[in-house]
């Protein structure tokens, strides 16, 4: 069976650096952008089974990378995280409603963090209840 294929979108490199390390080493097919138009692109053009997004970066919100991802890709599923303090509960729960899972991860994220969070999402993709 293949692997995932993960999209992440961060505005920060670091960030992107250490998903794509701990998602290549779990021998996952990561892609990584720092730009939010570049990921709906990739998005249109790629299949992608996980997508994670920053909640909140300069050029587009966690909010509106959801709704695109769903738009063009329903059965992609988006993760959001965030490291503002300021991330509140009704920020979450709009995102969710835009078509996120509900999963909050909130940097620094671990790496048994990000794997705990694509094992629960491909077990729930591949057993449907």
């Amino acid at each position: 069976m293949a692997k995932a294929r993960i999209l992440v979108v961060d505005d920060s490199e670091i960030v992107l650096i250490g998903f794509r390390k701990v998602l290549k080493e779990a021998g996952y097919d990561v892609e990584v952008t720092s730009e939010p138009e570049k990921a709906i692109e990739m998005v249109k053009s790629n299949f992608f089974d996980i997508v994670f997004t920053d909640l909140k970066m300069a050029k587009a919100s966690g909010k509106v990378i959801c709704k695109k991802v769903k738009e063009f890709s329903p059965s992609t599923e988006v993760v959001i995280f965030s490291g503002s303090p300021h991330a509140v509960k009704d920020e979450f729960q709009e995102v969710i409603q835009s078509g996120a899972k509900d999963y909050f991860l909130r940097k620094p994220l671990s790496s048994d963090e990000i794997l705990d969070a694509v094992d629960k999402i491909l077990k729930e993709k591949n057993n449907p209840v």
